[in-house]
């Protein structure tokens, strides 16, 4: 009689280690870049919302300082007489005359909020406040109503009003592309008193 040798069969059993591991590798290595591409993406959303975010605050800066140099305040364009487009809201400074009004951008479907300055005969800007703006730019403003008036809006479409009569202006913004709208606002540093 012959010796009979033990017989291993291991190549089935490696074939399913061998699957097995393949199968986990891809899932890793799929679950490690799914890691990095959102990284990434929130990344560079975090970015774009900082530098929307620190434009916003630019713009809003500059309109509050007009707002509260203002001594006088209108929603009516043949009194303010500066500026092209519609326009949102004109205040007299010392300086001259801050007109903010609504153009069609460059590409025709979208409008842009503009800022111009006229003083003594010349013309300073006009300087884009906000592109791509959706909705149109209507001022809320707040106050009391002047003398010979119906009423505080009223006198502002009709002409020029004393900013002692105006106590809080808002204009709000809403832009494509951005998550948050913009939201400009001021007092004068003369208005309320009245």
């Amino acid at each position: 009689m012959g010796k009979r040798t033990a017989r291993h069969d291991d190549a089935g059993f490696a074939t399913l280690t061998l699957v097995i591991s393949t199968i986990a590798m891809v899932a890793i290595l799929m679950s490690t870049f799914a890691a990095i591409w959102m990284a990434d993406n929130v990344q560079m959303t975090t970015s774009g919302m900082t530098a929307a975010g620190s434009t916003s605050q630019v713009v809003s800066e500059e309109f509050t300082a007009d707002v509260q140099g203002a001594t006088q305040v209108s929603e009516n364009a043949a009194a303010v007489g500066c500026g092209a487009g519609t326009l949102v809201l004109g205040l007299t400074e010392a300086t001259g005359t801050v007109a903010y009004t609504e153009q069609s951008g460059s590409a025709s479907l979208t409008n842009e909020l503009i800022r111009t300055v006229c003083a003594s005969g010349s013309t300073t800007g006009p300087t884009t406040v906000a592109r791509n703006v959706t909705a149109a730019a209507l001022p809320l403003v707040s106050g009391s109503t002047p003398p010979g008036t119906t009423s505080l809006q009223a006198a502002l479409q009709a002409g020029w009003v004393n900013a002692v009569y105006v106590g809080y202006i808002s204009i709000g913004l809403a832009v494509t592309g951005d998550r948050h709208n913009v939201q400009l606002s001021g007092a004068p540093e003369a208005g309320g008193s009245q």
